[in-house]
Order: C-alpha cells, then structure tokens, then sequence
C-alpha cells in the first residue's frame, strides 16, 4: 500500500515538474516574440523621429537595452513583462520615449504599416501608465538636454510632461468625485502594481534572464534592498511631477505618511543627528586647528571626546557609502547584461549612484584627504615631541588650514542634510522646499563673492605693502588684513597711507 502510494506521488512530481518545464518552454517563447514585436515597433519609431541615433545609439537592439534599463533600474519594471499583460499601456510607454502622446498601432489588415491612435483609455491602469510617460519624458529630457542633435528634446518632453500631469490631474479629480471619492482615489494613489507586472499572462513570477538561475540568500538580500517600489506616487516623485503631487488627495495621503513617519526610529534619528552637530561645532569653536593645532595633547579625556567622536561619524559615513555604492554595483551586475564592454557598464552604474547620492559622494571626496591631513599630523607630533615656536610657519601652514576647511566643509554638509527631517512637518517642509531650489543661486553668489574678495584681499595688500612689514605668510596675510574691504570695512590708516608696524 505504502509501495503504491510512494509511486503515485514520484508519478504526480514527474508531471508536475513536466508542466512547469512546459510553462516555462512556452513563457520563454512568448517573450522571444514579444521582444521581436517591440523591436519592430521601436524601429519604426525611429524610421520617423531619429530620436536615438542623433545621440550615438543606433539599432533596435540598442535601442531596447536602453528604454529596458531605465524601466528596469529606476522603476523596476520590464517593457516585455508589461506588453505580456498590457499591450495597450507598453505601447503607449513607448511611444513617451519619442516625445509622443499617441501610440502607433497596426493597421487593420496591414501589420507592417503603423497609425498614431490614442490607448490610454484601453490600458488596464490609465493612471500607472501616465505616471510612467511622465517620468519617462523627465528622463528623456534631462537625459539629452543641451545636447545639439537638431531634435527640440527639450521642449518636445516638457511639453508632453505637462500634458500628462494634466490628464493625470483629471483623473484624480473624477476619481475623488462623489461620497466614497477619497476612499477610492486613496486605493488607487497607494496600489503597488508589483503584483501587477511583477507576474507574466499565466500569473509565474516574472524574473531577469540573470534572476532566473539559482540565487544565494546575498541576492535575495539586494532584491530586497533596491527592489522600487511601483506605486503611483513613487512614480510621481521620482518623475517630479510637482502639479499632481499638489493635489489634495496626494498632499492628504502624504501628511498621513509623514503622521505615521513619527515614531521612535525619527526620534532617535533626530536626537542623534543633534548631538552630531552640537559636538561637532563645539570641536570647531573650542579648538581652532589653524590657532591650536599643537594643543590636543594636553587635553583630556572628555575634551578629546570631540576630536573622536566626529571622526568616527566621519569614518562611519564613508564606510557605509562605500559598502552601499557596492552593493548596488553587484545588483545592476546581477540584474542586467554588459554585453561586451563591462568597464563602460560599470563606470555607467556608479555614475548612477553618484547621481543619486550626490551628497554622499561629496562627503567621500572631503574625508579621505582629511584622514590623510590628520594621519600626517598624527606621524609629525609623533616624531616631534617638542616642537619649534615657530614649526607651522612657511610651507606646513597649508597643514592646520586644510584641516581646518575640510572640517568646516563636513560640518556645512552635516548641517544641511539635517534639513530632510523637517519635511516630515508640515509648517516647515515647504520653507525647507524653497530652500533647496536656491542652493544653486546661493553656491553662485559665495562664488561671486569669494572672487571679489580674493580680488580685492590682494589689491589691499599690494597697495598697502603689508608683506614688507610683517613677516606673517601669504595666506594669512590675505585672510586677515584683506577679509573686510569687501564690506567697506577700510581701516583708518589704510585710508589716509600710513603703514604702521
């Protein structure tokens, strides 16, 4: 009995593992022919527009690795995944890529000739598929504006941007119509369609090629890691859809968010972060490496907390970029081909993360040289036990001031970066908002503002004969004597001529 049973179960494994080397055979082919379609189609797009080949990619397969790697990194979605469930919405995803607001679709009767026919109202989630055109277009036009290729991409993607976020508008409007209207826009905003184009037509999770072979629990930590999340806000944000994101639905579903955001976690971030930069900035007012560099010595051990504590930040900051910087290396390594050039792959994945953590990166180019600066002081005050009055005079002056404005550089850094924990309040968020659109025209006027001044800093001195009176360095003789002409700060014996000793 147990003999028959035994067998009937090996005979039921065999016919299952049959089936799924069936559905997978016919999953595979499937997408072969899809693959080929879409080609097709973006070939005919191209015929037309010349989109790609005026910027160096030339050919449909070029072409498809290019729009499948910015589905697929930024938004975590596959062109042939949605066109197995959508085709309708993969058309019309495409099309975004060539400035386009309507489709091409075949013929009747003619598959080879093409007419622009508007889908939108045939795809299985019209609202999904306009975020994605959206983001799409925000991506084409940062991707090749200022580029002179003799096609407006500029103006061609702002101008189907704006569209999209008017139709998306629209639709969160008739959608939050009516007694259950917030109810219902609120499922709609927050629906995560991983489920949706995270599975082909005959509901099999749906992998990479690369994915498809057996993965270690290392992979599966990455997939967690950086696996995007689909829903439509996520969309719009990255998309930077500022008029949707506007909406009162979308502002209501964030302050919610920001509401749930207030837990124990942003405390602890919060009273940590404070504690960072009160240390920090009590190290740079107590202790001035430029005027008591040489002092640290005789400090004790809750004075020298300070010159520990932050470093170790510094040291931890740097660590963890690094480690993340690799990681998402070996994701894009793991989730895409690099065909025949894997320097240019690799070179073009950091280059993506260094987009992304732009101010992380900053931080790594600014505590390397100052480990460097503080493991050469550690070696000169190690071999100097008693060092001369005069031993920071000359060239080793450069020494104790780059520290010094590394230091203050992290310290800026720190301090600005504080300023995302307030977008979580609602009364500050926005000033925090117009703050960070004038960075730039701020980093401009300190530009502006260190030029005159070094201008004016040297034309003081020259005039005033400073150096052949005092035996002070270059650089300090600019600093001090020359900082405050700018503002019309002129001493009195400056004015008149007299050189006083």
């Amino acid at each position: 009995m147990s003999g028959s049973r035994s067998s009937s179960f090996q005979q039921q494994s065999a016919s299952q593992a049959l089936l799924s080397s069936e559905t997978t055979k016919i999953t595979i082919e499937a997408d072969a022919k899809n693959r080929e379609t879409i080609r097709k189609l973006l070939e005919a797009y191209e015929q037309e527009h010349n989109v790609f080949k005026a910027h160096g990619i030339k050919g449909a397969d070029r072409i498809f690795n290019e729009i499948e790697n910015i589905l697929l990194l930024d938004l975590n979605i596959k062109i042939v995944t949605i066109y197995n469930n959508d085709k309708n919405s993969a058309a019309m995803i495409i099309a975004a890529f060539f400035g386009r607001r309507f489709a091409l679709d075949n013929q009747p009767g003619n598959p080879t000739k093409y007419v622009e026919k508007d889908l939108l109202s045939e795809c299985h989630h019209p609202l999904h598929t306009i975020m994605v055109m959206c983001y799409i277009a925000h991506v084409m036009q940062k991707k090749f504006l200022g580029k002179d290729s003799g096609y407006e991409d500029g103006e061609v993607y702002e101008k189907l941007k704006n569209e999209l976020e008017d139709i998306a508008c629209k639709i969160v409007s008739h959608l939050n119509s009516g007694e259950s209207g917030a109810d219902r826009v609120a499922i709609v905003l927050q629906a995560d369609y991983k489920s949706e184009f995270g599975k082909d037509t005959k509901g099999k999770t749906n992998t990479t090629e690369k994915s498809e072979e057996k993965v270690g629990p290392y992979h599966d930590y990455l997939n967690r890691k950086f696996d995007q999340s689909r829903e439509i806000m996520a969309i719009a944000y990255k998309a930077k859809a500022r008029k949707f994101l506007s909406l009162r639905p979308c502002l209501h579903l964030m302050e919610t968010r920001n509401k749930a955001v207030k837990t124990i976690k942003h405390t602890l971030n919060w009273t940590f972060r404070l504690a960072y930069i009160l240390m920090f900035a009590y190290m740079l007012c107590r202790y001035p490496f430029y005027s008591s560099y040489d002092s640290t010595s005789s400090l004790g051990f809750w004075e020298m907390l300070p010159f520990l504590f932050v470093p170790a930040v510094l040291i931890a900051q740097v660590s963890m970029t690094i480690i993340k910087s690799i990681d998402h290396l070996i994701f894009d390594d793991f989730k895409l081909k690099h065909g025949s050039n894997p320097f240019g792959f690799y070179f073009s994945s950091v280059q993506r993360y260094v987009r992304l953590k732009k101010l992380a990166f900053w931080r790594v180019c600014l505590v390397v040289p100052l480990l460097s600066l503080e493991a050469i002081r550690f070696v000169v005050f190690a071999g100097l036990p008693s060092k001369p009055r005069n031993f920071w005079s000359g060239g080793w002056v450069i020494l104790p001031l780059m520290l010094e404005l590394l230091y203050c550089s992290l310290f800026t850094i720190a301090t600005i970066s504080s300023l995302r924990f307030f977008h979580s309040i609602q009364s500050i968020g926005f000033f925090v908002h117009i703050f960070k659109k004038m960075m730039k025209t701020v980093g401009m006027f300190i530009l502006i503002f260190c030029t005159f001044w070094f201008v004016l800093a040297v034309t003081h001195v020259s005039l005033s004969r400073t150096l052949l009176v005092h035996n002070s360095t270059f650089i300090y003789t600019l600093s001090l004597p020359g900082k405050f002409e700018i503002f019309g700060e002129v001493q009195d014996e400056d004015r008149i001529g007299i050189l006083s000793n």
